[in-house]
């Protein structure tokens, strides 16, 4: 059985997942939302036996509603020990030689890995940055037999110019923030999807955004689809020109934003089920036009799951909307956290 477990995680995101590599299991952590909202997680991580480990965490860029809780996970003397590896680009991996670091959180958890035991990286060539090859082909990591992660994003490219941001930012809170996206939903009435959908899409300029690790994992014969804040044209470019990649999960690229989800993406991996992690507190997401993206272009039935009920994600929880186009609409409750379990399939 594969497990993911969808935590609240303010207007950031926080996933746990659990499966078997071979016959063993293992337990992988992306992201760990904010600093106020990692107390969730936490609670969840401490209720596990002092035997079971975190084998990876995964921190897919230096946003704070990313790495925020990451900090607070990290320095918990009763979580700290269990954690095996940490897969986090830091500025050593953007730069070799140079060591500054004046991104306050991601400073902070350079430090702290740094000044640790922690196996950093060490997946990738002893310590080296995760990113796609070279060449633009996905980078893929074995776990085990029929268990793998293929990394899809970021590329040299895009750690180069997180690498020219953070040397230009003496403070993180200073760092360029990304656009705030434009929404004009229809609040009364049938929403056009059609409309929304075909809105000329301007993909995200943020730097922090474009460095995201996103990846696939695949347990078993399913297939989820991580994708951090990530831009679809690195992850379509490494995707190349292979058959469109049928997957099970597939988190929405930066919580459901206009400039991050687009038709070429949603047809490369079309999927079953379409998750967006927000409180739609400090922006308005998940965007209308993301939505009517997904919507319009994704394979028919899926589910639309959101971890948290806002003005922005209940406008989806319209029964004549999903019946027209053939979706359903979930929601966390006031559970800790929303889970989904699939399956292996035979491979």
């Amino acid at each position: 059985m594969l497990s993911l477990k969808i935590f609240p995680a303010g207007n950031g995101d926080c996933f746990i997942c659990e499966f078997l590599v071979d016959g063993k299991p293992f337990r992988m952590l992306i992201d760990g939302g904010t600093v106020k909202s990692s107390s969730v997680v936490m609670k969840y991580l401490k209720t596990l036996p002092e035997s079971e480990k975190i084998d990876l965490i995964i921190v897919t860029h230096i946003d704070g509603d990313h790495i925020g809780g990451i900090l607070e996970i990290l320095r918990d003397p009763e979580i700290r020990p269990r954690v095996k590896e940490v897969w986090f680009n830091g500025f050593n991996h953007l730069v070799q030689g140079i060591q500054s670091f004046d991104v306050r959180q991601a400073e902070e958890l350079t430090d702290l890995l740094l000044n640790s035991d922690y196996n950093w990286n060490e997946t990738f060539f002893g310590g080296g940055p995760v990113m796609i090859k070279k060449n633009g082909e996905p980078e893929i990591v074995l776990l085990g037999e029929n268990c793998k992660i293929i990394i899809l994003s970021p590329g040299e490219e895009q750690l180069r110019a997180l690498r020219d941001k953070w040397l230009k930012s003496p403070r993180y809170k200073k760092r360029e923030e990304p656009s705030e996206d434009t929404s004009g939903i229809q609040r009364y009435g049938m929403v056009d999807i059609y409309g929304l959908a075909s809105a000329k899409f301007k993909e995200d300029e943020s730097a922090t955004n474009a460095s995201s690790i996103a990846f696939l994992l695949e347990v078993g014969g399913r297939t989820i689809f991580f994708s951090g804040d990530c831009l679809p044209s690195v992850v379509c470019n490494a995707l190349g020109s292979q058959s469109p990649k049928n997957i099970d999960l597939f988190k929405v690229s930066h919580h459901g934003a206009a400039a991050n989800t687009d038709e070429r993406i949603l047809k490369a991996l079309p999927a079953k089920r379409y998750i967006v992690s927000t409180d739609g507190v400090k922006h308005p997401h998940p965007s209308d036009e993301a939505m009517a993206r997904i919507i319009k272009f994704a394979p028919k039935p899926f589910d639309l799951i959101f971890n948290y009920t806002t003005e922005y994600s209940s406008v989806w929880d319209d029964s004549g909307l999903s019946e027209k186009w053939g979706f359903n609409s979930k929601f966390r409750n006031e559970e800790d956290f929303l889970e989904i379990e699939l399956s292996y399939l035979e491979v």
